[in-house]
């Protein structure tokens, strides 16, 4: 399987690196198309205002100097000539559940992926620090060995998270939904090195839903959590909802 691996931590982040080698151990062709650097955060941001850099690392591996999304377009667009059968996003060093999903630039390359017409997982490895990257690989590349790519509609993505255990410590596996996640004192206000007024955003430690079939409560119990996400923009079940206003206002026009 040709696999094009992407990130939002850079290209010679720890956890593109494991999971690269993993993927070669089993196999499969990969092509890496990554941020030259870190870009946690990116989200769907795109760069539209500058040019865009590649370095071209080694055979196979390119550096793009700009986000995740760009990541993708130009690895459709211009870096990647062959088929591409499958697009993983990750390992990301930090969990993407919950609201965060939005923010991550792991979650927006895949989704990038699937708008460009590619099957996508994001995945993502629990924890703040010292993530186990190589039980994450396996436990990811296991899953895609047994077929799940073959499960992507090409209206969704797969957002994988792995707890952070040794490979034989992870329980197995759950389909999980994206819960709700809160953070305490999320803005902080500081002064700069020279006394001027700054604010860090950010919180504490945040706080999870506990649900039990919610994406942090499965990891939390040790389970890798596949959440497919279906990023739709319309909700169809408030039209009429809508409509009804507009026609209680007298502006609803028929054609």
């Amino acid at each position: 399987m040709h696999i094009l691996l992407t990130n939002d931590d850079g290209f010679d982040a720890a956890g593109i690196v494991a999971m690269r080698e993993e993927l070669v151990r089993r196999g499969h062709d990969i092509t890496v198309v990554a941020p030259f650097k870190q870009m946690s955060g990116a989200s769907h941001s795109i760069t539209i205002h500058v040019p865009l850099r590649v370095d071209a690392i080694e055979d196979g591996v390119f550096a793009v100097h700009g986000t995740p999304v760009d990541c993708i377009t130009l690895a459709c667009e211009a870096l990647v000539k062959t088929e591409v059968d499958l697009v993983v996003s990750g390992i990301n060093g930090g969990q993407n559940m919950c609201q965060d999903v939005l923010y991550s630039g792991t979650v927006a390359a895949a989704i990038e992926a699937m708008i460009v017409g590619w099957r996508a997982i994001a995945t993502s490895a629990f924890g703040y620090h010292d993530q186990d990257y190589e039980s994450a690989a396996w436990h990811t590349a296991e899953l895609i060995d047994r077929g799940i790519a073959s499960l992507i509609a090409p209206d969704e993505i797969l957002n994988v998270n792995c707890p952070n255990l040794p490979r034989e410590a992870v329980r197995g596996y759950k389909v999980t939904r994206p819960g709700n996640r809160f953070y305490d004192g999320f803005v902080r206000e500081e002064l700069d090195v020279d006394g001027h007024r700054c604010f860090i955003v950010g919180g504490n430690m945040p706080r999870w839903e506990q649900n039990p079939d919610t994406d942090y409560h499965e990891v939390h119990a040790g389970f890798v959590s596949i959440s497919p996400v279906f990023p739709a923009f319309h909700k169809q079940s408030a039209d009429q909802k809508v409509s009804n206003w507009l026609n209680a206002q007298g502006l609803l026009r028929e054609v």
